[in-house]
């Protein structure tokens, strides 16, 4: 994950997106899109 995939995914989880949808758009799993950004972070 580079810092710019990080910044997006948490962009897109803040205005609601689903994070599997976030996953899937960033191209990774759910597992690594919450070890980048811990499910505390995501709002």
């Amino acid at each position: 994950m580079t810092d710019s995939k990080i910044a997006s995914a948490r962009k897109l989880l803040a205005s609601g997106v689903s994070p599997k949808e976030v996953a899937q758009n960033l191209g990774v799993s759910i597992p690594t899109l919450y070890r980048w950004v811990p499910a505390g972070q995501c709002n």
